[in-house]
């Protein structure tokens, strides 16, 4: 899950251009406990970036092979 939420948070900021510390990512219920990622905009006001990728009919499909891209995967194997 760690790798899985590093490689979320990469591909967002790829894909919209985002700075590192205008998007976080947490673990759910905990830390030690990652079942849930809630992935959020910590910059104040926002840019509306994940809810543009959710609105989006392939906004979640391009934001995973972004991520696939990011880990160095050939998305299309």
């Amino acid at each position: 899950m760690a790798s899985l939420a590093a490689a979320l948070k990469n591909a967002v900021q790829v894909e919209s251009q985002l700075e590192d510390q205008e998007l976080a990512i947490e673990p759910l219920p905990s830390d030690n406990d990652r079942r849930l990622l809630l992935l959020y905009e910590s910059a104040e006001g926002g840019a509306g970036v994940l809810r543009r990728l959710a609105a989006e009919p392939d906004g979640v499909a391009r934001l995973a092979r972004t991520a696939l891209e990011v880990c160095h995967f050939d998305p299309s194997t």
